[in-house]
């Protein structure tokens, strides 16, 4: 997975459970090679004819096999026909009708119903329970593993409906979370979390593992709605979890040996044994240390499945359902989502999407480069998770104060959703990293999750806001597809805040400078010219600011020689075409600056535009 080799189509299958292998064996004894093939061809004549030790010494008898390999030989083979018949389309279609009984017909024709009373409601359960032990086991051990995608949704489905209502249903989707985050053992060698990584990280195919993930988002729902917290509301503890640290209300990071439980030592006699083994020194402190411990089975669910985390990179091609998994959970509800902010969910998100260029690069061992030169790994759904934990929290606001001394009014901002909690200090310095942000733009991510993100960073925030325009005008410079970078750049320029003011005048510095980077390039440096052009027609005071660009650009340091290089050092017509429409539009806020369909995209004025008269951009 991730090597750039082509994908392998599923194809059936030849089965051999043999491998002949061959030593040349160096004779002693001399003689020609003809007197060499009789003595050979003899023996083997003497083996086949079964007779006993002749007598001459030319010949030998058969050889007795021992009865040891004989049963070893037979055991294989016995077990070769077995595995053969598991993967044969016949009789996984008799499973299947054999397990479809259970699921659609009523429990009045079970066997078990013909007990009576809660003896026959006892069996009933158990036997529900076996069937979807064998449908899950035939669905992930033979199905799954087989690489065979077209039986995946039917047998989904069959589960789904072994999934009722009420408690049965949620006893059995707990212990089937607990299987699929199960570690198995295989010949010395744990395999971690086996058929959460095989069907939903490591498989090939994008319909098994949008139907797994529909199977598990059925019994997460089921099993969070019923080990929610009752009355619980933010800032009262983590849910689904044991005990609430210090550090986590403060929103301060801790040492560890600071983080002490604050619930009696009976609360950690009742948690689960495989969570105990969560005390010990973690790989990568700063991200997964001093969690409050879950002691319910969706917590041990999501927990474990977030230990999965740091193996996604070499599975970069087929790792976008496991984060829409997480991302739809996240949406469950207020107790889902401050439970994900309590694993450091969106900065463990956000070190993976960074991968090489991560803060937390240095904890890890031999990462494997993600993506290639035909694509890239899918990021979607971890924008929308991200998204959505970061817009559920709120914000400290950086505002100035004003002439009389007074603080600016802090007014959420409109991409604000129900608070649910704190974001750690570790997770909001990720997620206003200037490297974060620049990749995100650079990549286009998302593009309307991207959007929201940053417009909720940036509202009251002048610092960010700073990062922000900066991180965006230097992708101008690499950039190929400038509508989604200029929508961004328009939303927040026209970000309704205390802060628009000075992130105009930031965004004049920035985008004046990246124009001017951009000179040897026609085609960009042309768009660039147009979106200020167009925005000096509704802006104001960005008109002003460029205007003084113009005057003042020989007297201060920060504005670059801009205009004149593109009116009058630049050789491309295209270019100088552009800046006379800016400086018209600048000159006369009133005249709308010619479409941009009149300019060619290699550099060259159209006909139509050379023919009409350009009066006021002589005067310019």
């Amino acid at each position: 997975d991730g090597d750039g080799g082509c994908r392998t189509q599923a194809k059936s299958r030849t089965y051999n459970a043999y491998m002949l292998l061959y030593q040349q064996k160096q004779q002693s004894s001399g003689g020609t090679e003809e007197e060499r093939g009789d003595v050979a061809a003899t023996e083997a004549n003497g083996m086949v004819s079964g007779g006993s030790s002749s007598s001459s010494g030319s010949g030998t008898g058969r050889l007795r096999v021992p009865d040891e390999i004989l049963e070893t030989v037979w055991r294989e083979n016995i077990q070769f026909l077995r595995d053969k018949l598991v993967f044969d389309p016949a009789y996984l279609a008799f499973a299947k009708r054999v397990c479809s009984l259970h699921a659609y017909f009523p429990p009045s024709a079970w066997p078990a119903s013909a007990l009576g009373g809660r003896d026959a409601e006892i069996a009933v359960e158990e036997q529900g329970r076996v069937v979807l032990e064998v449908s899950a086991r035939i669905l992930m051990d033979t199905i799954i593993h087989s690489w065979g995608s077209g039986e995946v949704e039917a047998w989904v489905e069959l589960i789904q409906a072994l999934l009722p209502e009420g408690r049965c249903g949620v006893e059995r989707s707990r212990w089937l979370l607990d299987l699929f985050v199960k570690d198995v053992e295989e010949k010395g060698v744990v395999l971690m979390r086996l058929w959460l990584f095989k069907g939903v990280v490591a498989n090939r195919s994008p319909e098994s593992r949008a139907s797994l993930v529909l199977l598990l988002l059925l019994a997460a729902r089921r099993v969070a709605l019923d080990e929610r917290t009752p009355g619980w509301a933010p800032g009262q503890g983590v849910p689904f979890c044991a005990w609430q640290s210090t550090s986590e209300e403060s929103g301060s990071e801790t040492s560890p040996a600071s983080s002490q439980p604050s619930t009696p030592r009976a609360a950690h006699a009742r948690a689960p044994q495989p969570m105990a083994r969560a005390k010990a020194p973690p790989k990568r402190p700063h991200l997964m240390h001093n969690c409050p411990v879950g002691t319910t089975t969706f917590a041990r669910f999501i927990d474990r499945a977030l230990d999965l985390v740091p193996e996604l990179p070499p599975h970069w091609r087929h790792f976008g359902e496991f984060f829409q998994l997480l991302a739809l959970i996240a949406d469950f509800g207020p107790q889902e989502k401050a439970f994900f902010l309590s694993r450091r969910l969106v900065a463990r998100s956000i070190d993976v999407f960074l991968h090489e260029d991560s803060p937390f690069a240095r904890d890890h061992r031999h990462r494997i480069r993600m993506g290639d030169k035909l694509s890239s790994p899918n990021f979607t759904y971890m924008m929308d998770l991200i998204t959505s934990l970061v817009r559920s929290v709120e914000l400290e606001r950086d505002l100035e104060r004003d002439r009389e001394g007074g603080v600016e009014e802090d007014v959420p901002p409109p991409t604000q959703l129900p608070v649910v909690g704190h974001l750690d200090s570790t997770c909001l310095g990720m997620v206003r990293h200037k490297l974060f942000i620049k990749k995100l733009l650079l990549e286009g991510v998302n593009p309307p999750k991207t959007l929201l993100l940053l417009q909720h960073l940036a509202w009251n925030h002048h610092r960010q806001s700073n990062i922000i325009l900066q991180a965006a005008c230097e992708v101008v410079e690499s950039e190929e597809d400038y509508n989604v970078l200029f929508h961004i750049l328009r939303s927040l320029l026209n970000l309704q805040d205390a802060c628009q003011e000075a992130r105009t005048e930031k965004f004049c510095i920035f985008f004046l400078r990246a124009l001017y980077n951009n000179i040897q390039y026609p085609e960009a440096c042309v768009r660039c010219l147009e979106l200020l052009a167009e925005e000096i027609a509704e802006n104001n005071t960005l008109r002003q600011l460029t205007l003084r660009s113009m005057v003042l650009q020989n007297r201060r340091r920060d504005m670059c020689r801009w205009f004149e290089a593109c009116l009058l050092r630049c050789e491309a017509e295209s270019i100088r075409l552009a800046t006379e429409h800016l400086a018209i539009a600048i000159a006369f806020p009133s005249l709308r600056s010619p479409s941009s369909a009149q300019l060619s995209p290699r550099g060259n004025a159209s006909s139509s535009s050379r023919e009409q008269p350009q009066g006021g951009g002589g005067g310019g």
